[in-house]
Parts: structure tokens; C-alpha cells; sequence
């Protein structure tokens, strides 16, 4: 492997582990230590898989994030001031609305181990996806401290990695 594709993979191991474990620990916490019965949010008349089973929903954030991240990270221009808030604020929505179909998804999966299976079981799954579309970006909006968490560790993780990236203006 050349040198330019194992420091991408790395880029994006330490984009998806900063984000994951972060995420996961401060699900813990809120869950076990605070007594939150569900610290990611849930709509009205919504099941809670994401709150059962929230490492897998965690994950698909993760990866989601570690590629969008790894290639910003090795795409752009070094920028500074708002300028590159702005950029780092357009990973972190793209990292939403690129996860929030996988994450309908396996919504519907999760539903469907639950004991809703339909018989059209893929128009199903489709349906997840554009829930997830429709309904993924206010989940994550109204899940805090989950979001701020998330956020502040995504533009720190970037920020960082950015400016120590080896890959940066290379031809």
C-alpha cells in the first residue's frame, strides 16, 4: 500500500474512533450516571430502537463521519477564520444527512426483529430509508447534549487532523 493510502485509512480510524468512543461514553454517562431514559431523542409515537440498541446507530454516525471527514481532511485547502468553521460545519451536516437514510434503515430492521414484519419487507426497508431522510436531521438536532458532544468532538478531531496531516498539498 502507498504511503498516501494508509494515511488516509488512518485519518479515517481516527476520525470514526474520536467520534464513537466519544459518542459512546457520553451515552453511558447520560443513560447510567444522569438517569436519562432516553438520551437521543425520539419523536412522538416513535419506538426507541436507536435508544436500545444506540452503539449501532453510534457506528453509522462514525464511518459516515470518518469518510466524509478523511476526505475533506486530504481534499481541501488549508483555510482559516469563519472560513473554515464554515467548512468543518458543512462535514458535520453532510456526516447528518449522509447517515440519517442508513440510520431509517436500520430502524426498520430493528422493527422488524421486533415482530412487524410486513410482507413486502424491502418497500419496508425503503421506507426507512426516507424516514431517515425525513426525520433523521431532527433527531439529531433535538438529541442534546448528545449533538454538542458530537459536534465539538467533530471540529476539534478535524481541526487537529488537518493541520497534522501529511497528505495535505501533496501532488
Amino acid at each position: 500500500m502507498s504511503k498516501r493510502r494508509i494515511d488516509r485509512s488512518l485519518n479515517f480510524v481516527v476520525l470514526f474512533a474520536s467520534l464513537f468512543s466519544s459518542l459512546s461514553v457520553t451515552f453511558l454517562v447520560l443513560k447510567y450516571v444522569f438517569n436519562w431514559h432516553y438520551p437521543i431523542a425520539t419523536l412522538y409515537r416513535m419506538f426507541a430502537y436507536h435508544n436500545q440498541y444506540p452503539f449501532q446507530y453510534i457506528a453509522i454516525v462514525s464511518v459516515v463521519f470518518g469518510i466524509v471527514g478523511s476526505h475533506w481532511v486530504d481534499r481541501y485547502d488549508r483555510t482559516k477564520g469563519i472560513l473554515r468553521w464554515q467548512e468543518i460545519a458543512i462535514v458535520m451536516l453532510l456526516t447528518i444527512v449522509i447517515s440519517s437514510p442508513f440510520g431509517g434503515m436500520l430502524w426498520q430492521i430493528h422493527d422488524m426483529q421486533h415482530g412487524f414484519m410486513p410482507q413486502n419487507y424491502l418497500g419496508k426497508i425503503f421506507q426507512g430509508i426516507s424516514w431517515g431522510l425525513a426525520y433523521g436531521w431532527l433527531i439529531a438536532l433535538l438529541s442534546i447534549p448528545m449533538n454538542l458532544v458530537g459536534l465539538t468532538v467533530g471540529y476539534f478531531s478535524l481541526d487537529r487532523l488537518e493541520k497534522h496531516s501529511s497528505i495535505r498539498n501533496r501532488s
